[in-house]
């Protein structure tokens, strides 16, 4: 059984920040013993900052419409 959720994915990139919304489907695969996810993404958009990434989440991106949980993906160090 999959779940979907509709979700914001904000990443780092070399040139600032990526902000992505798509349907993001979680299928647990049982004999793997992992979780697999899989994302179609209807907007992307790139930022200078992550603050403007986030705003432009919240807001639901160019149109509006877009809502959803947002999650924040930072590279490590």
């Amino acid at each position: 059984m999959e779940a979907v959720k509709n979700v914001w994915i904000i990443r780092k990139t070399r040139r600032g920040w990526s902000s992505s919304f798509g349907t993001i489907f979680s299928d647990p695969r049982k004999r793997a013993g992992c979780v697999m996810n899989r994302i179609n993404a209807y907007e992307t958009a790139n930022h200078e900052t992550k603050s403007q990434a986030v705003k432009y989440a919240k807001g639901g991106g160019l149109m509006g419409t877009h809502r959803g949980e947002i999650r924040i993906e930072e590279a490590e160090a």
